[in-house]
């Protein structure tokens, strides 16, 4: 069996052989670990292909028909991207909204994080976009629509759930309730097409295996810390078994970033810190959730138009141009691989640093008030 994230598209493809018995999903194969409401888009896909159109880890066996299929759903996703960069920056010109889109789709992220992978994450970035314009708005169906919006994406990611912290630090308690209950709906009664509690079951099995997979590489705290293990292990003949630490550093700085997001007073840091605990925090995090982070680099496209710029904004505009960098296909110096692996390094350190300064200055301002008091 290949490993899985070697074989270009198969988060599409692969996810559309699993579903061909619904029932049966969640033992089609440990990697599908989907909660069951984006099974839902897999199957209609399924439906339309012929039965051979996809091989379960084969990119090479996947047919023209499934590709078309697969460019057609990118098309779709960058029209409704587009629609909702607009929806959210409603104080820029319509210009402005499609050079923003633009910049994030010719990204490193996006073009080697997610159209390589064919993951569903753009479908979550769309919706959160969305509800984060709506949920303060004074219509009270449109801020009904913002709780149903953050609860269709957990139901397709789970770590979009992070969002409802944001409806308890600001004490809107009947949003909060509402949104658990929406949010327990989009997961569990999928359920019912989809293997119903045996299905259930199996998908929680599907989601230890894959969290557990011990991966070194730069993306979130336990992988980064892995990658520093085999550092130790193979330069410094360090044997001991070190990947509690990561699991230790990993609750460490969750509890930073959402001690950040409670004592932040700034809209936009707040967003930053939750989409950075989606890319950092889960044990495996794959290179296409650094694509989270378009979302705070909307709003602080939408918020920059309406303050005078100082060092702070030069500050964020510069990790962003370093996280979204320009979509080339090699880079002087560097070969094909490693200048991805560089891209995909200095999108990790643009993330932590960001996080970092964000969630430092909020915990450090709020000690600084508790001494003038």
């Amino acid at each position: 069996m290949p490993a899985q994230g070697a074989d270009q598209f198969m988060d599409f493809f692969n996810h559309i052989s699993y579903v061909r018995e619904p029932g049966g999903v969640y033992f089609a194969s440990p990697h599908a670990c989907f909660p069951p409401l984006i099974y839902g888009m897999y199957g209609l896909f399924c439906r339309m292909l012929p039965q051979d159109a996809t091989v379960m880890y084969d990119p090479f066996g996947t047919s023209t028909h499934a590709l078309l299929l697969y460019v057609v759903y990118c098309v779709l996703l960058a029209v409704c991207f587009f629609y909702s960069v607009c929806r959210m920056l409603k104080n820029r010109t319509m210009e402005f909204s499609l050079v923003a889109t633009v910049a994030v789709l010719l990204s490193y992220v996006f073009i080697f994080g997610v159209t390589e992978r064919g993951n569903s994450v753009m479908i979550v970035c769309i919706l959160l976009l969305l509800a984060l314009e709506l949920r303060d708005s004074g219509n009270v169906v449109h801020r009904e629509l913002a709780l149903l919006f953050i609860a269709i994406a957990a139901g397709i990611k789970l770590y979009p759930a992070v969002f409802g912290v944001l409806y308890l630090f600001e004490k809107r308690w009947k949003e909060a309730g509402r949104l658990l209950l929406y949010g327990i709906g989009c997961f569990f009664v999928p359920f019912a097409w989809f293997g119903g509690s045996a299905g259930m079951k199996q998908f929680f099995l599907n989601q230890r295996f894959v969290h557990g997979l011990d991966v070194a590489r730069l993306g979130s705290v336990k992988m980064s810390w892995e990658k520093v293990a085999v550092l130790l292990r193979d330069h410094f003949a360090v044997q001991t078994d070190l990947s509690w630490v990561g699991t230790l550093l990993t609750v460490a700085f969750a509890v930073f970033l959402l001690l950040g997001v409670f004592f932040c007073k700034d809209r936009f840091r707040k967003i930053l810190l939750l989409c950075g605990m989606m890319v950092v925090i889960p044990f495996w995090s794959g290179g296409y959730t650094f694509i989270y982070m378009c979302i705070p680099l909307i709003v602080f496209f939408r918020d920059a138009a309406e303050k005078k710029a100082g060092m702070d904004s030069y500050f964020y505009a510069g990790m962003f141009a370093l996280l979204f960098s320009f979509f080339l296909y090699d880079r002087p110096l560097c070969g094909y691989l490693f200048g991805t692996n560089i891209a995909m390094a200095q999108a990790a350190l643009a993330v932590y640093v960001m996080c970092t300064a964000a969630a430092g200055r909020a915990i450090f301002g709020w000690i600084c008030e508790r001494f003038k008091k």
